[in-house]
C-alpha cells in the first residue's frame, strides 16, 4: 500500500486494521454480496461509518448494552447495511455486535424498513450513509 493512501486513511481516523485493505475490489468481484473476501473488515467499516454518521461512540454501537435510542437506531441501521451490502449471514453479522442473538439482525432489518417507509428523513439519512459507504475504496464498483 502506498504511503500516501495509508496517511490518508490514518487522517480519516479509520481503525488500524482497515488501513491494510486493498484500494479496490478486483473487477471479478465487483459485487460485494458475491465476495466473501475481507468480510470482517467490511463489517467493521460499516460499524465505524454508522457510528460516525450518527455521532455515537463505536463502543456503544457494538456493545452488549441496549443503550439510548440514538445508539439503538445507529446499531439497527449498521446491521441492516451489513446484511444488505456484504451478503453476511445473520450469525456472521451479529458476531461483530458482541455476539448478540442472530434473531436481532432480522428484527433490526424489519425496524429499519418500517421506519424508512414511515419517515422520509430517515430514508434520506439511510441513503446518504449507503452512498457514503459505496463511495469508499473498499466498496469500489459495488452495485
Amino acid at each position: 500500500m502506498s504511503t500516501a493512501r495509508k496517511t490518508f486513511l490514518e487522517t480519516l481516523g479509520r481503525p488500524a486494521f482497515l488501513i491494510s485493505m486493498p484500494a479496490a475490489i478486483p473487477a471479478e468481484r465487483c459485487r460485494l454480496a458475491s465476495s466473501r473476501e475481507h468480510l470482517p473488515q467490511k463489517m467493521a467499516l460499516i460499524q465505524f461509518e454508522a457510528a460516525k454518521f450518527y455521532a455515537v461512540p463505536l463502543e456503544d454501537l457494538i456493545g452488549r448494552r441496549r443503550g439510548p435510542q440514538p445508539v439503538s437506531w445507529a446499531r439497527q441501521v449498521a446491521v441492516s447495511l451489513i446484511l444488505e451490502l456484504t451478503g453476511a449471514t445473520t450469525m456472521e453479522c451479529m458476531a461483530v455486535f458482541s455476539g448478540r442473538e442472530h434473531s436481532a439482525a432480522s428484527h433490526s432489518r424489519q425496524v429499519v424498513r418500517e421506519q424508512v417507509d414511515a419517515y422520509p428523513a430517515m430514508k434520506a439519512d439511510l441513503d446518504r450513509l449507503r452512498a457514503r459507504l459505496l463511495g469508499l475504496p473498499e466498496f469500489h464498483n459495488s452495485k
